[in-house]
């Protein structure tokens, strides 16, 4: 599977021969159908206006406004408006580019008077290092990896929440042996002080869970992959922050599963990475990964959405009778 999935990754990555971009038609059409894009565009009106009105609490929707009717209907009627300028002035566009399906979908709900000139140029994605890196991997620990920005939308939370379920599945599933040592690595930017607040929010929600952590630099992900760095060593979260390029390659190199959470990502180029590099991904069904990189027939990658989906889908890759066949 990893081979196929690393061939399928870089056939998708080609460029089509002629021009770059497309416009729904010929070979992007067989790929997602009239219906598809109908569905993208209910989506689209729905989605941040839906939200609001449900009165639901969200990165993007403080709990103060959701728990005060006036102040939704004042969010409900900016949005509205907004939406308006922002479809009258996209209209007006002569050439309009998105970087993916779903964003394709959202510029043409909202810009329909641009809708038949909206065109689609995937983002590029550099995989001759993520090539080189070796298809066999170490077996304990079997790691898994996230890689993403210490940001709210990326729901780094929802990764702990179902990798704690698969830690307990995995003991629960063990009997009289030992179960396997999995080990979850999230690995991303932390760019100020709000992302470093977010970082030691998650640590704290990782020992609320009853996982053993420890958060690594550079150096302590080299001595971890070799078998030292004692306290990550023990740990079965490791928070690997502003790495460097040559510390993630080594992650991606020995990683046997990745993690994506997002939310609607408008492409998901970290999950277009983790398949070039041979690493299964298990990502959101929502956005770019499931229109555009793995799509919903689970060939190169699984999708997932609530805690439970995610933790049996990570247990399909770590600890089903065939997960190390399905990993290859």
């Amino acid at each position: 599977w990893r081979e196929m999935m690393r061939d399928e990754m870089i056939r998708r990555l080609r460029p089509p021969p002629g021009p770059l971009l497309w416009d729904g038609e010929g070979a992007g059409e067989e790929e997602l159908a009239p219906e598809s894009w109908r569905q993208i565009e209910r989506a689209h009106d729905t989605l941040q206006v839906g939200a609001v009105e449900r009165r639901a609490g969200a990165h993007n929707n403080a709990a103060r406004i959701a728990s005060s009717p006036a102040l939704t209907s004042l969010k409900l009627a900016y949005y509205r408006a907004l939406a308006a300028a922002y479809g009258a002035s996209g209209a007006a566009a002569d050439v309009v580019v998105a970087n993916g399906s779903w964003t394709a979908g959202h510029l043409r709900s909202l810009w329909r008077g641009a809708a038949g000139r909206v065109a689609v140029a995937f983002p590029p994605c550099d995989t001759a290092a993520l090539r080189a890196l070796p298809l066999e991997r170490r077996a304990a620990p079997l790691l898994l990896l996230s890689v993403a920005q210490f940001r709210p939308e990326k729901d780094h939370a929802l990764q702990l929440k179902a990798f704690a379920a698969l830690l307990r599945r995995a003991s629960a599933s063990a009997g009289d042996t030992p179960p396997p040592r999995l080990l979850l690595v999230l690995a991303g930017a932390v760019r100020h002080e709000q992302d470093a607040a977010r970082l030691a929010a998650l640590a704290a929600l990782a020992t609320s869970l009853g996982l053993r952590h420890a958060t690594a630099d550079g150096r302590d992900v080299r001595e971890l992959l070799g078998g030292g760095a004692e306290e990550a060593e023990e740990a079965e979260v490791v928070f690997a922050p502003n790495l460097r390029r040559p510390e993630l390659l080594l992650l991606l190199g020995r990683a046997q599963v990745g993690l994506h959470t997002m939310w609607n990502e408008h492409f998901g180029i970290g999950v277009v990475e983790l398949m070039a590099a041979g690493v299964p991904p298990v990502a959101h069904a929502s956005g770019g990964p499931l229109l555009d990189i793995v799509k919903p027939r689970g060939e190169v990658g699984l999708l997932a959405a609530t805690e439970r989906e995610y933790t049996e889908a990570l247990a399909q890759l770590t600890l089903a009778p065939r997960a190390a066949q399905r990993r290859a």
